[in-house]
């Protein structure tokens, strides 16, 4: 499955695909992260932190 973003932004919803896909089975929904073990799975929640920094 796709892996999405949704941002708020003065009030306005925007998404976009951040090009990751990952087994359902491994997405955990509480901490926004993949869960597993090895190299694929860590770079997949690196990049997902950096979708999350905020910038001022």
């Amino acid at each position: 499955m796709p892996i999405m973003a949704r941002i708020t932004i003065d009030g306005k919803l925007a998404q976009f695909n951040t090009k990751l896909e990952v087994n359902p089975k491994n997405w955990q929904v509480k901490t926004g992260k993949v869960s597993g073990r090895g190299a694929e799975f860590t770079r997949m929640n690196e990049t997902l932190d950096g979708v999350r920094v905020i910038r001022h």
